[in-house]
């Protein structure tokens, strides 16, 4: 696991350093002079403390490569490499998720409207693109140190179930996780209240129904599954996981196939020895879907985002619910009409998705760039 680690944080890393190298520096320099293309303020507003992200993360990547050549399996700790790091993580990740919306929200403005700039970053784009064996823009690869706190959270947790009690890393382990722990909640808090400045509309690559393109979506999560059929893989699918439904896309194409609603499923463990890495979601029907992952860190990390959804999802909805019987003198009367429209749910046995919901999340779901797949 700490090669894992080691891997993930190298290549995390080099994003950094590489975003830096090709952008940051390139349009620093420029400042003052004849082709500068934007003022200090813009660069600061684009990539606020990025290069502070960037000195610690490569602290901590050293501190991992020096624990990792003098690694023994019954002596050797990895979790004071993470408290020694932990507040910096917590002082620059807050910020730079707290700011990421207002600068990716700059930074498509600024293309827009400058396209000696748009050509600038499209050229610039394409080297890192190269360079790191991807296809993303600007906009996209500066949400990435979003998504890495959540990376050390998953990984934390598997080495905490792994970890011996008498191991002399096991108090630093759970001392490591519960500090990353509440930070990706901070993080996940933030992102949520920060969500509706990034609604901005595109064609539904997806080819979506249209109850799923409004209202905007937060996008939690995206990845390539296995859609089990019986005890054999029926085929590849692309899931992107929301704040409120987990949809499923056909490949290649990315062609619309379901949609599942999070408080209308339970998520529950599949165990098959021939598939060890699967897992399923049921609904009242005893209708499920079970879906297949690459490995157990793959798997946990599915199910902890799902998971995670769900309960906040419930959670929300009865919050919801509480309010509007306090508040609403006709909420007895109504009670009669929700439990027709729940059995007319039943009946149909498809998700009914409320395409009123006022909330503006982070991403709209019909704006999913055909790269993510």
């Amino acid at each position: 696991m700490v090669e894992a680690l080691f891997q993930s944080e190298h290549d995390f890393a080099r994003l950094l350093k590489y975003v830096v190298a090709y952008f940051l520096i390139p349009l620093q320099s420029m400042i003052g002079k004849k082709d500068q293309l934007v003022n200090e303020k813009q660069i600061l507003e684009i990539f606020c403390n990025f290069e502070n992200l960037l000195e610690v993360h490569t602290e901590f990547f050293k501190e991992i490569h020096t624990r990792r050549v003098q690694w023994d399996s019954e002596f050797s700790t990895i979790g004071p490499a993470f408290l020694a790091v932990n507040d910096r993580f917590l002082k620059y990740h807050v910020a730079y998720t707290e700011n990421l919306p207002h600068a990716q929200k700059t930074l498509l403005n600024l293309r827009k409207n400058d396209e000696k700039l748009n050509h600038f970053l499209m050229e610039k784009e394409k080297q890192l693109n190269s360079a790191l064996r991807i296809k993303d823009d600007l906009a996209n690869i500066l949400a990435v140190p979003t998504k890495r706190i959540q990376e050390y959270k998953n990984f934390l947790q598997m080495l905490q179930e792994l970890t011996d009690n008498e191991h002399p890393d096991h108090e630093d382990i759970l001392d490591a996780y519960l500090d990353i722990t509440g930070l990706y909640q901070n993080i996940l808090d933030i992102t949520l209240s920060k969500g509706k400045i990034l609604d901005r509309p595109r064609t539904n690559t997806l080819h979506l129904p249209e109850e799923l393109v409004r209202p905007p979506r937060l996008l939690l999560k995206q990845g390539n599954l296995q859609l089990i059929v019986g005890n054999r893989v029926e085929k590849e699918i692309g899931v992107f996981l929301f704040r409120d439904v987990l949809v499923f896309v056909r490949l290649p194409g990315n062609r619309y196939e379901a949609h599942l609603v999070m408080g209308q499923y339970w998520l529950k463990d599949f165990l098959n020895e021939l598939m060890p890495y699967c897992f399923q979601l049921e609904d009242i029907n005893k209708k499920n879907w079970i879906l297949g992952t690459k490995s157990a860190t793959e798997k946990l990390d599915w199910m902890d985002s799902i998971q995670t959804t769900i309960n906040q999802f419930t959670a929300n909805q009865e919050t919801k619910k509480r309010s509007f019987q306090e508040t609403s003198p006709k909420a007895n009367n109504l009670k009669i009409a929700s439990k027709q429209n729940i059995v007319l749910s039943k009946q149909r046995q498809e998700p009914v998705i409320n395409t009123k919901d006022p909330i503006q999340l982070f991403y709209s779901i019909s704006e999913l760039p055909n790269n993510l797949l």
